[in-house]
């Protein structure tokens, strides 16, 4: 049931995202007046969401949960999913650190506790909160603190809902495509009967995740720095960043991927032994799609913390559909495991050339800015 919320969570990303690049925005330009909207719209948007997810999954679980406490457990990630939203607004600051040391204190005490007491013989709700409630905690008194610290930041009715929602949305209709394809390519080829390269394909992909986590972790701070000092940046500085930014994600991309490539045979050899082995050819595809997957990630989360990118984010949603239509189609012809090798490079390549002609798209419009300037008549 904490997977059915966990489902449902999706959108907070984008919410989060362009929350935090609103506030991050008006607080470099020293406008309290922007803080206090973004600040509002972002909270009421996320309590909209909580309200509407919560009631989708509420409804789900009613009608597969062996008994109501189902419900309840299936609704603690929304709600955990909805105080996030709180992390990003202090983030928006720069101020991650805060977050991540009331954290620290509260999941010291809490898990301290569970460990020294034990947990209550069937008490599936307790044992659900235990899981999350750390960080339920942590960011309400990082809201708290937040608004101490900056009395500005007051919650009043909202202004810009709309659009927030519509910036929103396309974060969502990138990042959701492309994590949404990772898991169903995981699904489908257990339900396509290969249950052996499933549990292969499900091994590496447990792998992946650890990967992905301090790409999370450093891009959070990373993306609220670019944002409060863009408005700063001149044409060339900006054309800089965005240059490094495509390196940076490409290299690391490419790391992650030759990582696979190279030690994913050592890993599930030393690791699960019991599980079986697929050709090279499968490999090498799973690697490249692994490694695109963290490229693109690194670029649209630094290209939407200082633009709304609707172009990115529809092409990587069309790159996705694509490589899916594709997949499904050779499955009338193709066994499963190639019917996995075909989704991965056809999901890799057109990932990767989407980077490519966003970023020079975007170098492009910089120069041209860049010439224009330069070529402006000296005023005396």
């Amino acid at each position: 049931m904490l997977a059915l919320g966990s489902t449902f969570t999706l959108f907070f990303g984008g919410i989060n995202t362009v929350g935090r690049r609103r506030l991050s925005f008006a607080y470099s330009t020293q406008n309290a007046l922007g803080q206090a909207g973004a600040f509002s719209d972002t909270i009421w948007l996320a309590a909209l969401c909580t309200l509407v997810a919560g009631a989708v999954v509420a409804l789900i679980a009613s009608q597969t949960a062996s008994t109501p406490t189902l419900v309840v457990v299936a609704l603690i990630p929304i709600v955990a999913a909805f105080t996030n939203t709180f992390d990003n607004l202090r983030a928006a600051y720069n101020q991650h650190y805060v977050t991540a040391i009331l954290q620290t204190i509260t999941q010291t005490a809490i898990f301290g506790y569970v460990a020294f007491s034990g947990l209550p013989t069937s008490a599936v709700i307790f044992s659900a909160l235990v899981l999350n409630f750390p960080y339920i905690l942590a960011s309400a008194l990082t809201l708290l603190g937040l608004c101490w610290e900056k009395p500005e930041l007051r919650l009043r009715s909202p202004g810009n809902l709309v659009p927030n929602f519509r910036a929103a949305t396309y974060v969502t209709l990138a990042d959701g495509a492309v994590f949404s394809a990772l898991n169903a390519s995981l699904y489908a080829l257990g339900a396509f009967g290969a249950t052996d390269a499933a549990a292969w394909y499900g091994t590496l992909m447990r792998a992946f995740q650890t990967l992905l986590a301090p790409v999370l972790l450093i891009l959070l701070p990373l993306t609220s720095f670019v944002t409060l000092r863009w408005a700063e940046w001149n044409a060339s500085s900006r054309r800089k960043a965005f240059n490094l930014i495509a390196i940076i994600a490409l290299l690391y991309g490419s790391f992650v991927g030759i990582c696979f490539l190279l030690g994913s045979n050592l890993y599930v050899e030393y690791f699960f032994p019991d599980v079986p082995r697929v050709s090279t050819f499968t490999l090498a595809c799973v690697a490249m799609f692994f490694g695109a997957i963290i490229a693109q990630k690194i670029y649209i989360q630094l290209v939407y913390s200082v633009d709304e990118a609707r172009g990115l984010s529809f092409r990587i949603f069309l790159a996705v559909c694509f490589a899916a239509l594709l997949a499904l189609s050779s499955k009338l012809s193709l066994a499963p495991i190639h019917v996995l090798d075909v989704f991965c490079l056809a999901t890799s390549i057109p990932l990767i050339a989407v980077i490519f002609f966003d970023q020079s798209a975007r170098r492009s419009s910089l120069v041209s800015h860049i010439e224009s300037i330069r070529c402006l008549p000296d005023v005396d």
